[in-house]
Order: structure tokens, then sequence, then C-alpha cells
């Protein structure tokens, strides 16, 4: 009695599931990895979105910031200057000071104090109501008048013992004087206690000294 031969698998149909197999995982692998660059896109989008919508926010920001305050080059525009023979004849006799700015060209600390101290509010309004600002160019050759002399305002400085720049020098339209003078740049609130200073009177007492009322 023989033996019955084994069954022989048909190599044709064992190669064809290899393959399709194999297609199926590539299939699966280029799915997932299809999925996963969409989703990578969607986070890079929604973080260029965030990122856009920030950098709007934040120039809105300084758009308003920029409309809603005067630029100070604007603001140094305001300042009522006036000359020096027309500010001591409009407050000669009353109870307002002349302040005469001392400054020269290509002077920083001048240039400062024009666009970030004279610019201030208190400064301003200061100006408007109690002192009047005196701008003297070093290098000017307007025409002054001073002591029964006429010379140029460049002059004013030798007259005055002025050797820097800038320097300040109050003037009391009630008496008629020159008060004193500060060398030097001189900050907002500084100089706001200075006419704080002048407006009460307080020089013609020696009961306060000026450098002992600014440094309160």
């Amino acid at each position: 009695m023989t033996g019955r031969e084994p069954e022989k698998k048909n190599p044709y149909y064992s190669s064809k599931v290899t393959w399709l197999l194999l297609v199926l995982v590539g299939v699966a692998l280029l799915v997932v990895g299809l999925t996963i660059i969409s989703e990578e896109r969607g986070i890079k989008s929604d973080t260029a979105e965030n990122t856009s919508d920030s950098a709007q926010i934040i120039e809105d920001t300084v758009k308003t910031v920029s409309e809603q305050e005067p630029a100070r080059e604007d603001l140094a525009e305001s300042i009522p200057w006036q000359s020096f023979n027309r500010a001591l004849a409009d407050i000669e006799g009353e109870s307002r000071f002349a302040m005469m700015f001392f400054r020269a060209e290509e002077c920083q600390p001048c240039d400062r104090m024009e666009s970030e101290v004279f610019t201030q509010t208190q400064i301003l309004d200061a100006f408007e109501h109690k002192v009047l600002p005196v701008r003297i160019e070093s290098n000017s050759n307007e025409r002054v008048e001073y002591r029964e002399r006429v010379l140029s305002e460049a002059g004013l400085p030798d007259i005055f013992g002025i050797s820097g720049f800038p320097t300040i020098m109050f003037y009391d339209g009630q008496t008629q004087k020159f008060l004193f003078t500060l060398p030097g740049f001189v900050e907002a609130d500084k100089l706001h206690k200075i006419f704080e200073y002048l407006r009460g009177r307080m020089f013609e007492t020696d009961s306060v000294q000026l450098q002992e009322y600014i440094s309160r």
C-alpha cells in the first residue's frame, strides 16, 4: 500500500499573496504619513496665523499710541519763544519771569533740553502763564538792546558771563533784575520746582534757598 504524496503549494498564489500584503502595508504607511504631514501643516498654519494676528495687534497698538501722543518734534515747535527785548518789555512791572536759554550750535544737551525738557506738559503750561522762554543763540547776529547798548545776540553770553552751554538765567519783571543762573542740563522735574520757587517769590527772603527747595 503506497502512501499518499503531500499536496504541493502553488508558488504562483503564494507570491501573489505576499505582494498583496506588501502593497497593503505600503498603502497603510502612505496614509499614516499623509495624515501626519497634514496635521503638521495645520499646526504651522495656525501658528503662522496667530503670529500674524499678534503682529497686527502690536502694530495697531503702536499706531494708536502714536496718534494719541504728539511727536516731540511737534511739541518743540509749540514752545512760545520770545525775543530778548520783547520778553523784558512784556513782563515789565509784572510778577512774571523770563527764562533766558543760552544755547549753541551742535550742542546735544541744548537740543535735549528743547526736545525732552521744554516739551513736558507742566513746563509748557508755565510758558503759557508765568514764564516767558527766550532762546539766545551763541552765533546769532540778531540785534538786541541792553543798558542803552545795541549789540548782537551773540554778544549776550559775554555780557552775562556765560561760558558754557546750555545755561539758563531768570529775570524778574517786577523788580527788573536778573536773579540766578543755572549752567548745564536741567531735568524737567528740577525746572518745574524752580518755577514753583519763582511763583512763590521765595527768592525774596533768605528763609528758603533755591538749592534747599529743589532738594526737598
